[in-house]
């Protein structure tokens, strides 16, 4: 069940002499959830990636998740959160139109970033470290959404 999803803004840092690219989003809830659900989902998630290519650093913090094991973790097609709220975020973003997988799996969506895990107070942070998921403009994966399911 998707409980949340958000866009992302980007900009151009420069961090200990090396030119990166940034990506911040600041997490909201699902603007128009499932029936009998009330996600209070809020956080933040920050992308960086050497300008000159390379992994995408992605540094998840979130509260508001149920104490459930697992969280799938997912870039989407579409940045549109608010027309259906996760539902109008489309299919897992898949460029190369591969089948699911896992994040170290060779053939994957983009998309799929695998799942987090939440502690007992609903709280994830996490870095994950991703070699498809690119914040440059020649394969731009952002300012689509990222959803929790």
């Amino acid at each position: 069940m998707l409980l949340f999803a958000f866009g992302l803004m980007m900009l151009a840092t420069a961090a200990a002499g090396e030119d990166v690219i940034t990506a911040a989003s600041f997490i909201i809830p699902n603007t128009k959830p499932p029936a009998g659900l009330q996600p209070s989902v809020v956080g933040k998630v920050t992308m960086t990636q050497p300008r000159s290519g390379g992994n995408t650093i992605m540094e998840v913090h979130l509260k508001g998740l149920p104490p459930t094991p697992r969280h799938g973790f997912h870039i989407h097609e579409y940045g549109d959160i608010f027309t259906q709220g996760c539902q109008s975020t489309g299919s897992h973003y898949n460029p190369e139109n591969y089948h699911h997988g896992a994040p170290g799996d060779e053939i994957r969506h983009v998309g799929d970033l695998g799942n987090l895990v939440s502690n007992e107070a609903g709280y994830i942070n996490a870095k994950i470290i991703d070699r498809l998921v690119s914040l440059r403009p020649t394969q731009f994966s952002c300012w689509k959404s990222i959803c929790d399911s």
